[in-house]
């Protein structure tokens, strides 16, 4: 009877949440294209990344905060800006082994924390992200993620600026 019920729960199980935590933090380089409307070169960057999983299943919250660097284009002096993007959404994996597809709806917060005072452009702007990308883990508690993306902000007296993006990042799970 024991036996029978060391083979049921084994056998019933998902290996996969069980050889995988659920919660991951990591660093992302990501780079921005570069953009006409907010009169910025491309842009590249670094920050936090991670996942926290919502129940058992294939859904995550998600989060992400990057400081870039970039000039403006039209500048001659080449002064340095530091856009600084910050996100949150929900994650669907499509796979749940080490090999892991996955979408992100997400929203992001942008702001020139060094504009000049006469910059044009849009300084602190909200957007929606849709995000589209690949999870591989290296390890039971490392991976590795690549993903693509873009941002839709919205601005009420300019054009809305689009901004298309490509993040890679090492986690931690735990």
């Amino acid at each position: 009877m024991r036996l029978a019920a060391v083979l049921w729960i084994g056998l019933s199980s998902s290996s996969v949440w069980a050889q995988y935590a659920p919660n991951s933090t990591g660093l992302g380089v990501m780079t921005v294209a570069g953009n006409d409307t907010l009169r910025l070169d491309t842009q590249l960057g670094v920050g936090l990344m991670g996942t926290r999983q919502i129940g058992v299943g294939s859904w995550s919250w998600i989060y992400r905060g990057i400081i870039a660097a970039t000039t403006a284009n039209f500048d001659r002096n080449q002064t340095t800006f530091l856009p600084a993007w910050i996100g949150t959404g929900l994650r669907y994996d499509f796979m749940d082994d080490r090999f892991r597809p996955f979408v992100v709806a997400s929203g992001t917060y942008y702001q020139l924390t060094n504009a000049p005072a006469d910059f044009e452009a849009g300084t602190y702007m909200v957007g929606a992200s849709l995000r589209a990308g690949i999870e591989h883990y290296i390890a039971s508690e490392i991976s590795v993620q690549l993903d693509f993306g873009g941002t839709w902000f919205i601005q009420l007296d300019r054009t809305d600026p689009v901004t298309l993006d490509a993040v890679v990042g090492v986690k931690v799970h735990y």
